[in-house]
C-alpha cells in the first residue's frame, strides 16, 4: 500500500512527530534497540498511523535522511552569503568545510540512519535537496566559464556534489577523529583539480 501524503496541518504535524521521535531514539537507543512500535509509542501515535505515513523502516530512514541534506544545504547557503561566490577556490573550500563538518557533528544520527533504515532507496525525483544543491552548482559554475575546465557545468556540478557528499560521508565514519580542516583541504584538492581550479 502506498504511503499516505499529509496534506492538512494536523496530518503534517503527526509526520513531524514520527520523524522527532525517530531521530530521538535512533540517537539514544542506535539502530539495533529501535523499531517502528517504538517509534510510534514515542510520537504517542498508533503503529497504524505511523504505517500510513511509513510503510517500513527504510521510509523513515529516507525522510530523516532527505530532511538533514534539507537542513545541510540551507546551512552551506547561508554560509556562502556570508563568504560570497567571486572566488571559486574560496567557494569550494566553503563547500566541503561546510559538508564535512555537518557530517561529522551528525556522524551517530547518519550511522544510525544507514543501519536502520539499510542503503536508502531513493530514486533520482525523490531527492529535491539534493537538486537544490546540484542547481545552485550548476548555475555557480555557468557563470564562471574562464575559471574552470569544465565543459558542462551540469554534469560538473553533478559529479561535485557527489563527490563531495561521499567522501565527507566517507571521513565522518572512518577520520572523525582527525583534523575537520585537514580533510576538508584533502577533498577541496581533488575537486578543484578536477574543476581545473589550482589550490593555493
Amino acid at each position: 500500500m502506498a504511503a499516505r501524503i499529509p496534506q492538512q496541518e494536523r496530518a503534517r504535524r503527526k509526520v513531524e512527530q514520527i520523524l522527532a521521535a525517530a531521530h530521538k531514539l535512533l540517537v539514544r537507543d542506535g539502530p539495533e534497540g529501535v523499531t517502528t512500535n517504538h517509534i510510534a509509542a514515542e510520537a504517542q501515535v498508533s503503529i497504524g498511523t505511523l504505517y500510513e505515513y511509513f510503510p517500513n523502516k527504510r521510509a523513515i530512514a529516507d525522510a530523516l535522511m532527505e530532511r538533514f541534506a534539507g537542513q545541510e544545504a540551507a546551512a552551506v547557503f547561508a554560509r556562502l552569503g556570508e563568504v560570497g561566490t567571486a572566488d571559486l577556490w574560496v567557494t569550494i573550500n566553503t563547500i566541503v568545510d561546510m559538508a564535512v563538518r555537518l557530517r561529522i557533528e551528525n556522524r551517530p544520527l547518519y550511522s544510525a540512519l544507514l543501519a536502520f533504515g539499510g542503503h536508502t532507496g531513493m530514486g533520482k525525483d525523490e531527492r529535491p535537496g539534493e537538486h537544490t544543491m546540484i542547481d545552485a552548482l550548476t548555475d555557480l559554475l555557468a557563470a564562471q566559464p574562464a575559471r574552470t575546465a569544465v565543459e558542462d557545468p551540469a554534469l560538473a556540478a553533478y559529479f561535485l556534489f557527489h563527490t563531495v557528499d561521499a567522501l565527507a560521508m566517507r571521513v565522518s565514519i572512518d577520520r572523525a577523529a582527525d583534523d575537520p580542516a585537514r580533510l576538508s583541504a584533502e577533498i577541496a584538492t581533488i575537486v578543484g583539480r578536477y574543476l581545473g581550479v589550482a589550490p593555493r
